[in-house]
């Protein structure tokens, strides 16, 4: 997940909450927080979005989403992340994300300030299956809201599925797989970046290009049957032939265009992105009554105390380090098959 869509996420999740006069979040006006909180154990610094629920029976929503004292709790509020093994307890930054080279997209909240709660993650010393603790402090040094979550460790890129370069075959599955004792990720989203050149023979220019190919999204990990442990490995598996016929419909070129462009392939690159059980469930119960059939009644998830809203979970994204490559004969399928031999790949 990159930081954009952490906080067109963060902005869904508040539009929902915050400021629907139908749903009381406020109830005798007491202060709701509204918690998105994903911590990732392998990148140097993680931000956390902290804000309050609000109803005000004479002022219109939207004039109170502009007022970012109705939007944000003040410096007296802290946020405190625990590690339950060492007892190291961390006491985050209040920051605006502007001074942190980040913008918060125009929309119906007010965009300056943006505070988020910094934490840089070396401070909790983790280690493998570590549980946090988070908690939401006034200034009475009460307990206004916690919530429990185990951080994902790392993965590794399995060095069989695929091999490099990889070969895409039309009537075989082609599979990728990662790998990691840890027993905190519960879903994958697996997508792939497909790299090349593209050279303009009419104008004489090249451009490199990247599609995003998004294979797979929630795909749950599976447990063995004996001890109910998350297993080591998780694999996504598609048909080769997918490979040709995403690029067939994602590369077109209008009809006068036919032969302007000479292509060249370049390399992939994976992502695969990684989330907790309790983001799991957030994703789960958020899509759960969606569609034509719903009842049009949005359950919600929280797994923070005290009536406070959000998620408390944990993610990361495994990368290569170096691109793939693809063999021979892929690369002869892209240049004469059937779904991309009018791309004209060399």
């Amino acid at each position: 997940m990159t930081f954009k869509t952490f906080l067109v996420s963060v902005i869904a999740l508040f539009t929902l909450l915050s400021c629907d006069n139908e749903l009381n979040v406020t109830a005798d006006f007491r202060t709701i927080p509204v918690i998105y909180a994903l911590i990732d154990g392998n990148v140097e610094t993680n931000y956390i979005r902290v804000e309050k629920g609000f109803i005000d029976p004479t002022i219109g929503g939207l004039d109170i989403a502009q007022r970012p004292d109705s939007l944000y709790f003040g410096s007296e509020v802290l946020v405190r992340i625990t590690n339950m093994r060492t007892n190291k307890a961390v006491i985050l930054d209040r920051v605006n994300l502007e001074d942190e080279g980040f913008t918060r997209e125009d929309g119906i909240f007010a965009t300056q300030p943006n505070i988020a709660y910094k934490l840089n993650i070396e401070d909790l010393e983790l280690q493998q299956n570590e549980m946090l603790k988070f908690e939401l402090i006034d200034a009475s040094d009460n307990v206004m809201t916690s919530a429990e979550s185990m951080v994902i460790g790392e993965f590794t890129l399995s060095n069989t599925q695929p091999v490099d370069p990889i070969r895409f075959i039309e009537d075989s599955d082609a599979n990728f797989g990662i790998r990691s004792d840890e027993q905190a990720a519960a879903i994958f989203d697996l997508r792939l970046y497909i790299n090349y050149l593209e050279e303009d023979l009419q104008t004489g220019t090249s451009e490199e290009k990247v599609l995003e190919w998004v294979i797979e999204t929630g795909l749950p990990r599976t447990r063995t049957s004996a001890g109910g442990n998350f297993r080591s490995q998780v694999v996504f598996s598609f048909d080769g032939i997918e490979f040709y016929q995403f690029l067939g419909g994602a590369i077109t070129d209008a009809p006068e265009d036919e032969n302007r462009f000479i292509r060249t392939f370049v390399g992939i690159d994976l992502r695969y992105d990684a989330g907790g059980q309790d983001l799991a469930d957030y994703i789960n119960i958020g899509n759960a009554n969606t569609g034509i059939t719903s009842n049009q009644i949005i359950p919600t998830f929280t797994n923070f105390s005290n009536d406070a809203v959000g998620v408390f979970s944990s993610r990361t994204t495994i990368r290569n380090v170096l691109p793939y490559g693809i063999n021979t004969a892929t690369l002869d399928s892209l240049r004469d098959g059937r779904f991309t031999e009018q791309l004209n790949f060399n």
